[in-house]
């Protein structure tokens, strides 16, 4: 090895083909192929399978499959499928993308946000304990969210998407 650094959980494949310069891979199976310049996988399968440039996947399969440069994800199976450039996944399942991908820069945080779908340049919050999912691009969607009983109409919120507009 050159520049790569693999810590290997009981020997078992962390960076076993095609690691790149500075690319970090530790648990079994992390970054396994394909896992590009400075990308960090850290956990069982992380950025397994074609890993991109300064990607960084935390947590078991997070970004386990086409994980674009520059995206990050944390938690179990967080960026599990496809995720965008530039994309953050936080959460287990955030992110996901096992129906559509999660768009290029795109946000998702908390458990299950943006879990089947995510359009680009969009940001998904939940906190609601279920899975939210929006294919809509430059979008913000919210759940659970408030209301205090006021008409103010500064922003509105669709109860059924869960998307706030002005």
């Amino acid at each position: 090895m050159g520049s790569e650094m693999c810590i290997r959980d009981s020997g078992n494949a962390a960076g076993y083909s095609g690691q790149l310069e500075f690319a970090v891979a530790v648990g079994n199976s992390a970054g396994y192929d394909g896992q590009k310049a400075r990308a960090v996988a850290i956990g069982v399968e992380c950025g397994a399978s074609g890993q991109g440039a300064s990607a960084v996947a935390i947590g078991e399969a997070a970004g386990r499959n086409g994980q674009s440069n520059n995206a990050i994800a944390i938690g179990q199976y967080a960026g599990y499928t496809t995720q965008g450039s530039g994309a953050v996944a936080i959460g287990a399942g955030a992110g996901n993308g096992y129906a559509v991908p999660q768009g290029d820069f795109a946000i998702a945080i908390g458990v299950s946000a943006g879990g089947a779908s995510q359009g680009a340049r969009s940001i998904i919050l939940n906190a609601s304990g279920f899975e939210v999912n929006r294919t809509t691009t430059d979008a913000l969607f919210i759940n659970p969210i408030r209301y205090d009983g006021t008409q103010t109409q500064t922003l509105l919120y669709n109860s059924t998407t869960k998307e706030v507009v002005f």
